[in-house]
């Protein structure tokens, strides 16, 4: 089995350059690539790529170098909705060669994928007469308060931990160490 981990997100917006501009004040995040053609999903295999920190062709060889000024240090999770979750997440699982576990979330079962990093994806219903979507992103942070003070400086919806930026709500965890399991 191939050692899967999280490590870019495609975001689609009505209008994609305040969102852009929304994340990279509030999380410091840039842009490394845009994808005209939608592409939701990557597996690939870039030449060095087995160190976690080494070169990704879409950001370049030297991607560390610009993550500097960034609050985010990981992404840990991914919720997507759907009308039907449970077919959704058992597709992914599929073309993932992953197990599907369920777990409580948010006052209901969730169906989840585990991926290598410590990272997961959950699937989980939508609410009445919403689209299907990516709901929300978990990201550890740097410190949650000053980002959480900055979104809302910038007009952003908050709660407690989590900032809404572009319809997603960002969930910001504490920085830990996170140890990628063995292939």
């Amino acid at each position: 089995m191939s050692f899967l981990r999280m490590r870019q997100i495609c975001l689609v917006a009505h209008e994609l350059e305040p969102v852009v501009a929304d994340l990279c004040a509030i999380l410091g995040l840039q842009v490394c690539h845009r994808d005209p053609g939608g592409t939701l999903l990557e597996i690939n295999h870039s030449p060095g790529n087995a160190d976690l920190h080494g070169p990704y062709w879409p950001a370049g060889p030297h991607w560390q170098d610009a993550s500097g000024g960034s609050q985010a240090i990981a992404m840990t999770a991914v919720t997507l909705r759907a009308a039907a979750p449970q077919t959704v997440a058992a597709k992914w699982a599929e073309v993932l060669g992953r197990v599907l576990s369920r777990s409580a979330g948010a006052g209901s079962l969730v169906s989840e994928i585990r991926l290598d990093n410590a990272s997961r994806m959950a699937f989980a219903t939508l609410a009445a007469h919403a689209l299907p979507r990516l709901s929300e992103l978990e990201i550890q942070v740097r410190d949650a308060a000053s980002v959480c003070a900055t979104a809302r400086l910038r007009g952003c919806e908050t709660q407690p931990g989590a900032v809404r930026i572009g319809g997603v709500w960002w969930r910001l965890l504490a920085p830990a160490t996170v140890v990628p399991a063995s292939r």
